[in-house]
Parts: structure tokens; sequence; C-alpha cells
């Protein structure tokens, strides 16, 4: 069931310019919202929130916002700046997440121990995203809420991150890349035995043998980023988001 919107928060907030449009394709209950609220100076780039309307489906054309559509937005909390920056996926640090690829890329230069520690750094990023996200759920609760339930939907949003953090940052990159390495070592393994490659010098081999296979590892992961990402979202939407989402609604349905 949808949280109401209250005057206070959108007092707050204050919302402004809103305009929508009904996204039927991908869920009946969708509507796409663009808008623009305080710090619009600082930050040029617009707003979009995704709503879910428990109650009605969205017309085919909403122009504007109006006193029946407001109470209806699910997912904004009094208070919260529409303008926040997620701080491990809206900044710099986003990168450490990519740790581990460039690892596998330059693997025959710093080793296996290199590698780890790439693991490692792209591991600490997961797990401070988590601990990030469950304390951004955490501040979202109204004072209302019950502790139990408040600790149910802080760890259930820790844990969701870290899971999809696990497979799109670390798990299938990481993967990805290590085999595409190694794809371009065996490519070159098989040149080096050709007529082709007749007369090269062994410190020409040496080199290409070192930097032909990670420049091409390197290449590769620009490429792999949004496939992933979206590849792990559907499934997250379709398998793993309704399980949460019915066992927080039975867990929290037996202290209402």
């Amino acid at each position: 069931m949808s949280r109401p919107f209250s005057t206070p928060s959108l007092s707050k907030l204050a919302i402004r310019d809103i305009k929508c449009q009904s996204l039927t394709g991908r869920s009946p209950n969708a509507v796409l919202c663009t808008f623009s609220g305080p710090g619009q100076q600082d930050r040029s780039k617009r707003q979009k929130i995704l709503f879910a309307f428990a109650e009605k489906s969205p017309s085919e054309d909403i122009a504007g916002v109006s006193e029946e559509l407001l109470p209806a937005i699910d997912g904004l909390v009094e208070g919260e700046s529409v303008d926040q920056v997620d701080l491990f996926r809206e900044t710099p640090l986003r990168y450490l997440g990519y740790a581990n690829e460039v690892g596998e890329a330059f693997r025959v230069f710093i080793g296996p121990g290199g590698v780890l520690g790439s693991y490692m750094v792209a591991s600490g990023y997961v797990v401070s995203d988590s601990v990030y996200q469950g304390i951004k759920k955490a501040k979202e609760q109204p004072d209302e809420v019950p502790e139990n339930i408040r600790n149910a939907r802080v760890i259930a949003a820790g844990m969701e991150s870290l899971v999809w953090q696990s497979f799109a940052s670390v798990i299938l990159p990481g993967f990805t890349i290590n085999r595409s390495v190694a794809l371009a070592h065996f490519f070159l393994l098989h040149l080096y035995k050709s007529p082709l490659w007749d007369g090269v010098s062994p410190d020409i081999t040496t080199r290409v043998d070192h930097w032909g296979p990670t420049l091409f590892g390197l290449a590769v992961i620009p490429l792999i980023v949004r496939p992933i990402d979206s590849s792990v979202e559907k499934a997250f939407q379709k398998y793993v988001r309704p399980s949460i989402d019915e066992f927080l609604k039975n867990y929290e349905a037996r202290y209402e």
C-alpha cells in the first residue's frame, strides 16, 4: 500500500514543474515523472522518479500534477531531498566497483596477488554500498514505524544491494574480463604458430603477449557494464524484488 504523501513533506521538497507519463509497457501501474526542485540552480539535470500506484492505473496522458495524484505517489519520504546524490553510485566512488575488472586485465603484470587485491577493493565497495543503502533506508522510515519493521526494511535494502552489486560489479564482470583476456591469449598463441608471425623477434612477441590481452581486456570493460547492469536489474525485477516485497508485506502484516 502506498505511503501517504503528507503536506509537510511536499513543503520541504518544494517540488515544482512536474510532468508525468504512463509506462504501460513496463508496468500497468507505472508512471515516470520528471520534475525540478531545490538545488536546480546548482544541478542542471532533471530528476526522474518511477512512481508506483497501488490502487489505480494512471491514464495514458497525464499532464501536470493534481491533488488527486499527490497522495498516490509512493517512495518520497518526508524531509528527503529530491536532489540527494547517491554517494556510491553517482560519484567517482562508483569506479571502485570496476577495480576487479582492471585487475583481471592486468593479471599478467600484477600476478594472482594483485588480482586478489583488486577483488578486495571491489568487494569493499560492494559492502560499503550495501551499508550505505541500509542507512539511507533507515533515515527514510517515519518515526511511527515499529522498530522491528524498520529493521526488516533496512536489512532487506542492504541485502538487496549486496547481492545486486555482487553480481553486477564483481562476479559477472570479473568472469567476463577473465575469459576475454584468456580468449585474447588463445588467439595470440595460434597467431604465433602461423606463418604470419615468422621473423618477428622474441622481444616483440613478449610485448604483444603481455600488452595485447591486457589492452583487449581494458577495451571490453566499458562494453559490458551496461549490458550486465541491465541483465542483473531485469533478473532482480522478475525474481528477487517480488520475493523481497512479498516477505516484507507478510512480515509487516503480522504487526499491523
